[in-house]
């Protein structure tokens, strides 16, 4: 009996790229396998010569994100065996499935601000302000060395 594997793919090219190691993981691994992938129009066009691929749904932005209520019907009336999120989307709790594996991304943090969480933003501004006036002084120094050097030099 094949195995149904849906996998929700990225719009990016390159995120895309990435998880086709999943596609190649998949087919390999599990030799009877019905691979449906979701992608954006981008990676679509890619995928779509891909042999490794049994069905390929590609996803047109809609507004209101309609677009995801048209992708749950094309697949709500199928048992999945395996349901593999990369997007960290609600459609993967959505679908009857086996086996669900959800990827949520987690937002990305400013560097300064987890450098310095220590501080208020009052002292967190008056840091940097003590940094950049520290580097202007000894851009200022080394300026007047090699101006002395130079005269001398000379």
């Amino acid at each position: 009996m094949q195995k149904k594997i849906l996998l929700v793919s990225s719009n990016r090219l390159g995120d895309c790229i990435l998880y086709s190691g999943l596609i190649d993981y998949y087919k390999n691994t599990l030799k009877d396998t019905n691979l449906t992938m979701i992608c954006g129009p981008v990676p679509g066009e890619l995928f779509r010569y891909s042999d490794k691929i049994d069905k390929l749904i590609i996803i047109k932005k809609k507004k209101f994100s309609m677009h995801w209520l048209n992708v749950w019907l094309k697949t709500c009336l199928i048992y999945w065996d395996e349901v593999v999120d990369c997007r960290g989307t609600l459609l993967s709790f959505f679908l009857l499935t086996k086996k669900r594996f959800n990827h949520k991304q987690k937002k990305k943090e400013n560097i300064l601000f987890t450098k310095f969480q220590k501080h208020s933003e009052k002292n967190f501004s008056i840091h940097m302000l003590v940094l950049i006036k520290k580097k202007l002084i000894n851009l200022y120094w080394n300026l007047l060395r090699k101006k002395n050097s130079s005269i001398n030099l000379l």
